[in-house]
């Protein structure tokens, strides 16, 4: 390739793999040596596949330490400060499994719920209309 003004050095950069290294050894190969062509696009029409992400629900189980409110009431403990503060004889406690187990509350005993939260998934979009697809050579 000749040095003039205008010479395209950025496109020579996409060779820079083949003048640095093999896997046995270095090799070097002079510029003059490197036949480089336009680039060259392709197009076709088909039916393509197109990867898009939605948002895709999920539930799991959950225990409803609300719904077990009066059952742990019977042994003088609430999820509740306000109630504590209305009735001297309830002992608040935090709403977890942990919780219960210390005051000896047989944690299944309390119902489960179903909570619903939302993840991004990918999936592939497989229309029935042909597209344009193009690629460069």
């Amino acid at each position: 390739m000749p040095n003039e003004l205008g010479a395209k050095i950025v496109e020579m950069s996409a060779y820079a793999p083949l003048i640095t290294a093999t896997a046995i050894d270095y090799i070097r190969i002079p510029i003059e040596n490197i036949f480089v062509l336009e680039d060259e696009k392709v197009s076709i029409v088909k039916k393509a596949i197109s990867v898009k992400s939605k948002d895709v629900k999920h539930t799991k189980m959950i225990k409803d330490f609300p719904a077990c409110e009066d059952y742990i009431n019977q042994y003088g403990l609430t999820f509740y400060k306000k109630k504590v503060r209305i009735n001297s004889n309830l002992t608040w406690l935090y709403q977890s499994k942990t919780a219960l187990g210390a005051h000896g509350i047989n944690v299944n005993l309390c119902p489960a719920k179903e909570v619903a939260h939302y993840k991004k998934e990918c999936f592939c979009n497989r229309e029935d209309k042909d597209s344009k697809i193009t690629n460069t050579l």
